[in-house]
């Protein structure tokens, strides 16, 4: 079945109804970045990204050593487990209830990048409650 532009438009309509009330649209993406460090097989570039207008996000850039641009790029989502301590640095260091090395190693060796950011109330955004929040 092939969808119409209205009935796509309809459909990210309905989508973005149901969401509620959203901020401000605010501008361009944005990133600081803060250091660079080599790794065996990766280089690690640590960031602060501006995705919300309100609150600078700490994330890494994990990309392999030995490929060719562009490389295949994976968004790594941390895990809860309720331990508020561990949030984008999952992807390198895994956590005891998974993996326990992280997957920036295995994505890096198939050539993938891999980036993760702090969600809210995680490792360096912790300080708010998940009721606050």
């Amino acid at each position: 079945m092939k969808e119409t532009y209205s009935s796509v438009h309809k459909t990210r309509q309905d989508l973005l109804d149901a969401m509620g009330e959203l901020p401000s649209p605010i501008g361009p993406v944005s990133a600081k970045l803060l250091s660079v460090e080599t790794h065996e097989a990766f280089v690690l570039e640590r960031l602060i990204l501006s995705l919300n207008g309100y609150e600078p996000v700490p994330a890494i850039f994990v990309r392999p050593k030995e490929a060719a641009l562009p490389y295949p790029t994976v968004l790594f989502n941390h895990s809860h487990g309720n331990l508020f301590h561990i949030g984008k640095t999952e992807l390198l260091n895994g956590c005891d209830y998974m993996l326990r090395k992280g997957y920036a190693y295995s994505l890096a060796e198939m050539g993938i990048a891999s980036l993760a950011i702090d969600h809210m109330m995680f490792e360096e955004r912790s300080g708010q409650t998940e009721s606050f929040t």
